[in-house]
């Protein structure tokens, strides 16, 4: 009996446990579920950082390959050079980016900046320094050397010119040693000769420590000074007077050092201003009864204006009389000038020269001469027409005169260089015409031409020299000349990323056409190595390496547009679309335009112009209204207007001011805000109290004031509209009785009294 209770309260004990079991189960099912919006924790990637760039310095111009490492590098990620652009990059893994950078970008440092399609951003401030090519050196080169002819003892410069010269290039005389050199410019050097020379032939060298060492074409002669002259001639010098120019003499050679009469010389010397005023109209002729005359039928020789202390080099060919006397013979100059009140002055100047005697056998003459035309053009035929003379003692039989072409500015004319004047007795003349041509290099002005005599004189053969003097034209040569005359872009300012199309027009204001004409957008170097300044720059048609604007891109086309020949007066108008670069700042930047063409004898010519290009980069606000406005306000209500303005833009933003005005709306407080410059990723809260005057649409507009890149003043206006409306009367609220508390009647416990039944101890 008593077993079969314990058999029923097991049984009870296990339904009790089933259904607490049950119990449970659906408690849990009552449960909250979890919100379907609950966040899924994943993850996170690692942030995007940048910590090195290498190399760090590049060279211009080399295509260098950057390796970037930092953290958080996807495939999406770009590789922007600050002031640049977005270079092109190569994924590699989640720490290592490989970036080119384009060989057209210049010197200078630049940051590096990250940016992935989500918007994350990392940056490196100077992270790369781009240096310039260091140039090759060139070797130095020697065109020539003045003077070639020099007297012993005195203190004389000699000037070198050639090119690549740098300031240690220094001068040497072959046999001497290194003179004191003065760095002129690439293209000329000066040296100091001690007046302790000896007569000789001296070669001249120019050294550099980089360009190598070369020697001088023309050789320096020293000659041995004349013998005094029984009078010597006194050389006055004047003296400066107060507010009044003084000419005078300063340094003087002649070349040759010695001549026979009839023959022609060459004087240099230098007019030097030892006044306190500058000189004006200054002329230098022969002095009277000089016996000699100024070659090429010239009266003066002009001199241009000298300031004080200043100094001019000047030439004067002379020849000879007849009747001269020989040894040393003074050449007296006269100086005429006037002063800036036109008053004249005059000094005087006498330099020397040797007239060697005609010896005891023959002495062979240029006795007169004409040259026609006078001046003769480069290039042209001359007629040299003159009376060769016999002022010696002994016949000279089978004279003849050659024209030394080599030395000089006359060529032959089909005839040769060498022709026959016959057989001359002592004091007898014979005439000679000589048709000839004028060298087309010849320089403007008179020109000196050696000539060579031959004959036989008691059955020797004998030579002597003579020279002429020519007056070359001045050649005025037909050239094109292009002129930009108009541009348009077709916009009043440029934007980043804009693009616009560029017409131009094109003016040939020369007096010859411009052949082939191409135009190139960008700096054109040539092969040779030349500049843009360069008038031969290499064949027309954009030869050699094109550096492009930075700013302005080429669209279409690569940047190089053929115009075709103009003629002298015409024009031409050209196109050429372009986009701006994205990260250019505000300012005025230069376009380069690059002209080639042909001129007439078929060489080129190359010039860049610059197109001036106003670019802008707008600015990039957000206005964020801290609480949206409502859409009606209360008439006669203040209504508080209140709004956040963020600069989104890369660059800082000077504002100057902003100011709140409405429509049907006074302002109570706030009409007119000081501003100050705002930084990029910065804000600035502008707030106003209004208050609407009447029923109706409320118009609100917020003006902000700023400066544009350029300094100009420009605004940005936001509006916003509502409804004013009549305020509501005023309700009576009656006094609230005190609630009544009712209290919930409790729920039964079900589940307590189904336990105590199980148990049996209840119902």
């Amino acid at each position: 009996m008593k077993s079969h209770r314990y058999g029923q309260h097991l049984l009870r004990l296990l339904f009790i446990f089933l259904i607490l079991s049950l119990v449970g189960l659906a408690l849990a099912q009552d449960a909250d579920p979890a919100p379907a919006d609950a966040p899924i924790v994943r993850q996170q990637a690692a942030p995007l950082t940048l910590s090195s760039v290498s190399p760090q310095q590049i060279v211009a111009g080399s295509n260098a390959t950057l390796t970037l490492t930092g953290s958080g590098f996807q495939a999406t990620v770009s590789v922007l050079l600050d002031g640049v652009g977005q270079i092109p990059s190569q994924f590699v893994n989640e720490t290592t980016l490989t970036a080119t950078v384009p060989a057209s970008v210049g010197s200078g440092t630049y940051g590096v900046t990250l940016l992935d399609e989500g918007g994350a951003t990392a940056n490196l401030p100077s992270a790369l320094t781009i240096v310039a090519p260091t140039p090759t050196p060139r070797p130095i080169s020697v065109s020539r050397s003045e003077p070639a002819m020099m007297t012993s003892g005195q203190l004389s410069t000699l000037s070198v010119f050639g090119s690549d010269f740098t300031s240690g290039s220094v001068v040497r005389l072959v046999g001497i040693g290194l003179l004191p050199t003065t760095f002129v410019n690439s293209s000329a050097l000066t040296a100091t000769l001690p007046g302790t020379l000896l007569p000789g032939v001296y070669g001249v060298e120019v050294s550099d420590p980089v360009g190598g060492t070369v020697s001088s074409p023309n050789m320096l002669t020293i000659i041995a000074p004349p013998p005094p002259s029984p009078t010597p001639p006194t050389l006055p010098t004047p003296q400066p007077v107060t507010l009044q120019p003084a000419l005078g003499v300063d340094r003087f050679s002649v070349s040759p050092e010695a001549i026979a009469p009839g023959q022609a010389a060459q004087l240099n010397f230098t007019v030097v201003n030892r006044g306190n005023q500058v000189a004006r109209m200054i002329t230098v002729a022969l002095g009277a009864n000089s016996g000699f005359v100024m070659a090429g039928d010239r009266a003066t020789i002009a001199v241009p204006d000298l300031n004080p202390g200043a100094a001019y080099g000047a030439q004067m060919v002379i020849s000879a009389g007849l009747d001269i006397s020989d040894g040393p013979v003074g050449v007296p100059l006269v100086i005429n000038y006037q002063d800036v009140r036109g008053e004249s002055y005059s000094a005087t100047a006498q330099l020397g020269l040797v007239v060697e005697a005609p010896g005891s056998g023959a002495q062979i003459v240029v006795d007169a001469y004409t040259i026609d035309p006078a001046p003769a053009d480069p290039g042209g035929t001359v007629i040299v027409q003159m009376t060769v003379a016999n002022l010696g003692s002994t016949p000279a039989n089978q004279v003849a005169v050659r024209v030394n072409s080599g030395d000089g500015v006359l060529l032959p004319n089909g005839r040769g260089d060498t022709f026959s004047v016959g057989d001359l007795a002592p004091g007898e003349r014979l005439p000679l015409r000589i048709p000839l041509l004028l060298s087309a290099d010849a320089d403007a002005g008179p020109q000196v031409q050696s000539l060579t005599f031959s004959y036989v004189q008691n059955g020797e053969s004998q030579t002597s020299n003579a020279s002429l003097t020519v007056s070359v034209a001045e050649v005025q040569t037909l050239r094109p000349l292009l002129l930009l005359t108009e541009y348009d872009t077709g916009e009043e300012v440029l934007t980043p990323g804009m693009r616009f199309t560029l017409a131009m027009t094109l003016q040939n204001a020369g007096d010859a056409p411009a052949r082939t004409t191409t135009v190139t957008f960008g700096t054109v170097q040539s092969e040779g190595g030349g500049d843009n300044g360069n008038p031969n720059n290499g064949p027309s048609g954009g030869s050699g390496s094109t550096t492009p604007s930075t700013v302005f891109a080429p669209l279409g086309t690569a940047g190089l547009v053929y115009v075709g020949d103009l003629a002298a007066g015409s024009s031409a108008s050209t196109e050429q679309s372009f986009i701006v670069s994205g990260g250019v700042s505000s300012g005025i930047y230069s376009l380069p335009v690059t002209l080639q063409y042909l001129l007439t004898d078929g060489t080129s010519r190359q010039e860049t112009l610059n197109l001036s290009l106003i670019v802008l980069v707008p600015p990039r606000l957000r206005f964020n209204p801290p609480n949206p406005l409502p859409e009606t306000a209360n008439m006669g209500e203040p209504l508080p207007v209140s709004l956040e303005v963020q600069n989104v833009g890369r660059n800082a933003l000077e504002l100057t001011g902003a100011s709140f005005s409405a429509t049907n709306a006074e302002i109570l407080d706030g009409s007119e805000l000081p501003l100050e410059s705002l930084e990029s990723d910065d804000s600035t809260n502008l707030s106003a109290v209004l208050m609407p005057l009447a029923e109706g649409p409320v118009e609100i507009t917020m003006t902000l004031n700023f400066s544009d890149g350029l300094g100009q003043p420009e605004s940005i206006t936001q509006t916003y509209t509502l409804e004013a409306v009549m305020p509501p009367p005023p309700i009576d609220v009656p006094m609230d009785e005190p609630p009544v508390v009712v209290e919930p009647e409790p729920e039964p416990d079900w589940f307590g009294r189904l336990l105590m039944a199980l148990l049996g101890l209840g119902s």
